[in-house]
């Protein structure tokens, strides 16, 4: 399938520990999670 559905907070945590999420969320969540990954309580 095409879409699926993810737990937030395992894209979250995968984004915190350096995981590549590019493939699993929209290009705007990507980029908001990459700018906010420097600042893990902006993760929360």
């Amino acid at each position: 399938p095409t879409h699926s559905f993810l737990s937030s907070s395992i894209v979250k945590e995968l984004a915190y520990y350096g995981g590549d999420v590019s493939t699993m969320v929209p290009a705007n969540v990507h980029a908001a999670l990459k700018s906010r990954a420097a600042s893990p309580k902006d993760l929360d």
